[in-house]
């Protein structure tokens, strides 16, 4: 690219945050320090303005509206044509800032990350559903601890805060082994030669698969702008992961890799988030991406 293409890049972006949705520059600014993109305020008040902007910070300037565009407004810059053009099948990741502070705050003070013995509670779970803007995603086996929160607790403990959840327009996610597919019933047989009982998820994945399909079909009728979903994938489980936000700078997630001869309630859990642990974090969410974007993934719901 050349100045010109940086020029006309910042110039839509600015006309299009600034003049059309009514962004500021300073949520610019801090949006751009979000991403790691380091341009002064005063070089985005410049090019606002029209004024000289050397070339090294016209090219950071335009990385920075480019993502900006792409991650809130699903407008890809298509260089050939010289303009933006929207991105099909695309949700928006919002690029969150101070104005969310009591967030920010909670997920900077912890460390870099911690381990647990087990399998997180009912109330640890909210509380990190609590921290999403965007997107959550729960992937396990066959998830019976997860349908096990709707009908075995107290309303107020999870299906009124999952409520507030949909109403705010964040999508759940939710990913659960085939048990038909090419995987599952070698995966299950060598399990259960440590662990016996284990012969018992064949029958019970498709159970509670079924029953989590009706309840998310019913919530999804309450009218949330948010909306439960339910999937598949034909792979070897790895891991147990909760993720907030994953594809963005808040995200935080717990995950929990399968140990043999383990049981899954005693297994250890990471939890992790991108500000304190980028390098870890980054990893995992590698992985989880792979599979969940997979061709070995169905859609239930």
């Amino acid at each position: 690219m050349n100045e010109k293409i940086y020029k006309s890049i910042i110039n839509y972006s600015l006309q299009k945050l600034i003049s059309e949705l009514g962004y500021s520059q300073i949520e610019i600014f801090k949006k751009f320090e979000k991403i790691e993109i380091k341009v002064s305020r005063a070089t985005i008040s410049n090019l606002y303005n029209g004024k000289k902007v050397s070339a090294p910070f016209l090219r950071k300037a335009a990385n920075g509206f480019q993502q900006i565009m792409e991650r809130e407004l699903c407008l890809k810059y298509i260089e050939d044509k010289n303009k933006f053009e929207r991105i099909e099948n695309c949700s928006p990741r919002p690029i969150i800032i101070s104005k969310d502070e009591n967030i920010i705050e909670t997920i900077s003070e912890r460390p870099t990350y911690s381990i647990f013995d087990g399998r997180r509670d009912v109330e640890d779970k909210v509380n990190l559903f609590n921290n999403a803007n965007y997107e959550i995603i729960e992937m396990g086996i066959r998830l019976k601890n997860f349908r096990s929160y709707f009908e075995e607790k107290r309303e107020s403990a999870f299906l009124d805060p999952l409520r507030k959840i949909l109403e705010k327009g964040i999508n759940f996610k939710c990913y659960s082994l085939n048990p038909n597919g090419n995987y599952a019933k070698r995966y299950i047989e060598d399990r259960a030669i440590a662990q016996p009982s284990e012969r018992i998820l064949l029958e019970e994945i498709p159970q509670m698969a079924s029953e989590l399909k009706k309840i998310f079909l019913k919530l999804n009728r309450e009218g949330f702008k948010g909306k439960m979903e339910l999937y598949q994938y034909d792979h070897f489980p790895y891991y147990h992961a909760t993720i907030v936000d994953g594809g963005t700078e808040n995200g935080v997630m717990n995950i929990a890799p399968y140990l043999y001869g383990i049981s899954r309630a005693n297994t250890p859990v990471i939890e992790l988030d991108y500000r304190n642990n980028k390098i870890l974090f980054k990893k995992y969410w590698k992985s989880i991406k792979k599979l969940i974007n997979s061709p070995q993934v169905s859609q239930l719901i």
